[in-house]
């Protein structure tokens, strides 16, 4: 067991006890459980297959992009750009391409693919595990794409595991956590929560998984009252 696996461990261990005593709805200890392991399944899936497919298409795009241009060199690697000053790009590119793929698993064709998230009538952190398989492996795809033609080490992407897990953690969980001023730079759990909603006006908002910049800009940004809302897909 390696240390971001204890540290995962720990940290849904911590979001757990927060739900059950500071959620913004009170639900007993059981009917936690109970969804808590529902969700489980989508998590052991998606530590394996998501790997396997991500490893697999990205192979394709690298020696498709060597074959059309063999001397490609990406952007930063004409500079010596300090590993802090990387991690800071590569966590703003990989916010802002998950919101764009976001969008996109919109599409009436591609929705099959996201729904799986969205058919639990509840939102709790392990809501963060209920992903369709093949949409994590597309975006990060996209993402890593991103990263080679500007020159960011793959790796760095896994340096971002643990911080990822916590935000989504923090976005899906039912802690009565909003703020107006928060909301104008960073996504809450009441902001995510909007984008559960069952009515379609709201699911289509608040696509931004850290930064609210992306729904700013895009136009994108919901700030109805959260805690009311019926969850899930009708």
């Amino acid at each position: 067991m390696n240390s971001n696996t204890i540290i995962l461990i720990i940290l849904s261990f911590i979001f757990f006890i927060l739900e059950y005593y500071y959620s913004y709805r009170k639900t007993g200890l059981l009917d936690r459980l109970k969804h808590l392991v529902l969700d489980i399944p989508y998590f052991c899936i998606n530590i394996f297959v998501p790997a396997f497919l991500i490893k697999s298409i990205f192979y394709y795009y690298k020696t498709f992009l060597y074959y059309v241009s063999p001397s490609f060199k990406p952007l930063f690697s004409y500079f010596e750009i300090h590993y802090l000053v990387l991690f800071i790009i590569g966590f703003l590119i990989s916010d802002f391409v998950g919101y764009l793929t976001h969008r996109f698993l919109y599409h009436k064709k591609l929705w099959i693919l996201h729904r799986m998230h969205h058919e639990s009538k509840v939102v709790r952190w392990h809501s963060s595990f209920r992903f369709n398989p093949l949409e994590l492996a597309i975006t990060t795809c996209f993402i890593y794409v991103v990263y080679s033609l500007i020159g960011i080490p793959k790796y760095l992407f896994y340096d971002l595991v643990i911080l990822n897990y916590f935000i989504n953690y923090m976005a899906h969980s039912e802690l009565p956590i909003g703020n107006k001023t928060i909301e104008k730079f960073l996504v809450t759990p009441n902001y995510h929560r909007i984008h559960h909603s069952v009515e379609l006006k709201n699911q289509k908002s608040n696509y931004a998984g850290v930064f609210t910049i992306w729904d700013r800009m895009f136009g994108t940004v919901n700030l109805t009252a959260s805690k009311k809302l019926k969850l899930g897909i009708e």
